[in-house]
């Protein structure tokens, strides 16, 4: 019988080239994240600014009293970019865009410092200029008070046995209610532009502020 060779006595897993390899150092652990693609943040401290995402209105936590709140607004207003085109008295600001940047459906956006249990809040909303949204909301409600009146005007004839001309109220009057949502809706696209600009300088105020959270109101 022959002699077995020189490697005869390694175990069969070995000869099979499926031996395990020696333990080498462990690896260190990933940090954990409480939102896919981040690492985690303390509970107080609030995500950073995504540009691309309109917030209309938001509400802006901060440990500081309110008097101390809006000055600090203020200071951060004076030092930035729109210095000169924002005003405010008591506890509210607005911030404004150059007057020759500015069309009919250019927004604004407003900041309200308000009292908390804890500390104060800011409350920041984007809307159309005053005499836009007055001129808006004057004619919805003109517009549906007279379809209103006419539908009324238009049962009581047809009830009467009169021709119902009222009607004619309703029938023109809902188009226009429905113009005028849609011109609502285009005038908000093409402000989409201006309104990321004034997020943009509403992020770089909020960036010197204490903030301890920031979520959409």
């Amino acid at each position: 019988m022959s002699d077995p060779g020189p490697g005869s006595d390694r175990p069969a897993d070995s000869e099979a080239g499926g031996g395990r390899a020696p333990p080498g150092p462990e690896s260190p652990r990933r940090p954990t994240s409480d939102r896919a693609g981040g690492p985690s943040r303390g509970p107080h401290t609030p995500p950073p600014p995504d540009p691309t995402r309109l917030r209309p209105s938001r509400r802006i936590q901060l440990p500081v009293s309110r008097d101390e709140a809006i000055a600090a607004v203020r200071d951060a207003l004076d030092r930035s970019a729109c210095r000169e085109t924002w005003s405010g008295t008591g506890r509210w600001c607005e911030i404004h865009l150059p007057e020759e940047e500015q069309r009919i459906w250019t927004p604004h956006l407003s900041i309200r410092a308000d009292h908390e249990a804890v500390g104060s809040s800011l409350y920041t909303r984007f809307a159309p200029r005053p005499g836009v949204w007055t001129f808006f909301v004057f004619l919805y409600g003109a517009v549906a008070f007279l379809t209103l009146f006419g539908g009324i005007l238009g049962y009581v004839q047809a009830v009467s046995g009169e021709p119902a001309w009222g009607f004619w109220a309703v029938w023109l009057g809902i188009p226009a209610l429905v113009g005028l949502h849609v011109v609502s809706y285009v005038g908000q696209r093409l402000a989409r532009e201006q309104t990321e600009a004034l997020q943009r300088r509403l992020d770089a105020i909020l960036a010197t502020l204490p903030v301890q959270d920031d979520r959409d109101a």
